[in-house]
Formats: structure tokens, sequence, C-alpha cells
């Protein structure tokens, strides 16, 4: 078993978040207390890209870059910090574009402008609407949620063919204010979202392409994913079926609240 990370790092970050990384650019252009927080986020930053060049250099494994990413979000005061985040203006911009799930890109403090090996963003998806379920080829990404209520099911990639997924069901909970969702090539690869009834979902994520350790059958869209057709029900053995579709299928399927409610 993997130990959980103890590097300097991971306790360095305990009183900082990923909720003010970027959100500054937005929710506090012109206040005064921006000066007051961009420390914070700052220091952040430095230890995030730091995991990021450990998991690159395999010091850190995908599963333990999960634990540390939960562990460094999971100490953030948020009553405090999401205090300073204009959540109004930040729905009004990003909901602009249409229903659905939108984004808005953000830059790590301290890291190359355009890399391609790190990037982070602001998500909103508004209630009822679901991310559809698909998976990711060496990738880790880490969604913390400032807002809202995140309704998530999530597999563990156990077979790729082409056109195919076998798949074996590894969480179905709900996630918080505070509360991090993760995936990788280790653990909960695949992973469909919903947006829980009372008001849209805020994430803000943070993906990074991971070494290549395994050889996939099924390429990437050009976001990056890959939308599957989970099978309703399970076979003897506990693992689902999927099916390899476009985003259209994918969406016209599994992309409100009802079809995640009947699924089972």
């Amino acid at each position: 078993m993997d130990a959980a990370p103890t590097r300097r790092h991971i306790t360095h970050s305990l009183l900082q978040t990923a909720a003010t990384l970027g959100l500054l650019r937005f929710a506090l252009a012109g206040n005064a207390l921006a000066n007051t927080v961009r420390p914070l986020t700052e220091c952040w930053a430095e230890d995030v890209v730091t995991l990021a060049r450990d998991f690159r250099q395999r010091s850190l494994s995908p599963l333990q870059w999960q634990q540390a990413i939960a562990i460094l979000n999971a100490k953030v005061p948020m009553d405090e910090l999401l205090s300073y985040i204009d959540f109004n203006r930040l729905k009004a911009m990003l909901e602009a574009h249409g229903p659905g799930e939108h984004f808005e890109r953000v830059r790590l403090p301290g890291l190359e402008t355009g890399s391609a090996r790190i990037w982070s963003a602001v998500f909103i998806l508004s209630e009822g609407d679901a991310i559809p379920p698909h998976a990711h080829n060496n990738l880790a990404t880490a969604h913390l949620v400032l807002q809202g209520r995140f309704h998530a099911r999530t597999f563990d990639r156990v077979e790729d063919t082409p056109g195919r997924m076998l798949l074996k069901p590894s969480m179905d909970a709900v996630f918080g204010v505070g509360e991090t969702v993760s995936m990788s090539d280790d653990r909960d690869n695949a992973h469909w979202f919903i947006a829980e009834s009372g008001a849209p979902v805020f994430t803000f994520d943070v993906s990074m392409r991971s070494p290549e350790l395994r050889q996939y059958q099924n390429p990437t869209d050009r976001d990056g994913r890959i939308f599957v057709a989970p099978a309703d029900g399970r076979r003897q053995d506990g693992l689902v079926e999927a099916e390899v579709v476009d985003y259209s299928t994918s969406q016209n399927r599994f992309g409100k609240a009802a079809n995640f409610l009947m699924y089972r």
C-alpha cells in the first residue's frame, strides 16, 4: 500500500487553498483585501507546482498525489477565504456561455505561461446538469468544491479495449464545500458528476499530465476525455461494461440529473 505523503510541501500547505488561486482576478479585482490574500495563494501555488514536479519525476505515485492534494485542501479555512469571492459575478460571467458545464482557465503563479503539463480552472455546473461519464488517459485531476453540492460516481478502469471499457464502481458520494474529489490512472479514472439541487456548483480544478505509466486502447477527444456509456447494472463479478461513445450521444443520454439518478 502506498504510504500517505509526509513531504515538506504537504505540511507547509495546511493554511493555504486552491479556492483563492486565480479567483482573485475575478472576485477581488480592485479590492484592498487582495493584497492580504495573495501571499497565501502564491505560497499554495508554489507547493502545487512542487507536487506536480515530484509527480512528473515519479517521486510521488498517482495515488500519493491524490492523497497529497486532498490533505492540502482539507485543511483550508474555507469560510474565511470564500467570503472574499463574489460568486454572483463568477456565475454571470461563466453562465453567459449558455446552459451546461463551463470553465475559465486560470494560471498558477510561478508556472510558465502556456504550460501543457499542469493547468487550473474554475468550473461551474448548473443545478440539475451533469458532466457525463468519461475517463482520461495519463492525467491526474482534483476538483475542490467551492459552492454547492456535487454528487460523484467514480469507477476504476480495469480493462481497456478498442471501443469498450470494463469498470469497477469505486465511489458514490456527495461532496460539499471544502471537499475534494480526484482521479488518476491509479484510482477513480472514470467519473460522472451532477450538480445537486439548490444552487449551481463551483469547483476549482487542478489538472496535470502524468507519466505514461499505461498504454490505453481508446484515444481521448480534444478535451482529453473519453466518453463512455456504462451498462445499467453490474455483472456477477461486480464489474460494469461500458461502451465508448461520442460527446453528443453521451450528453443526450447522461447530461441531466434524471439519467444519473436512474442509473444503478
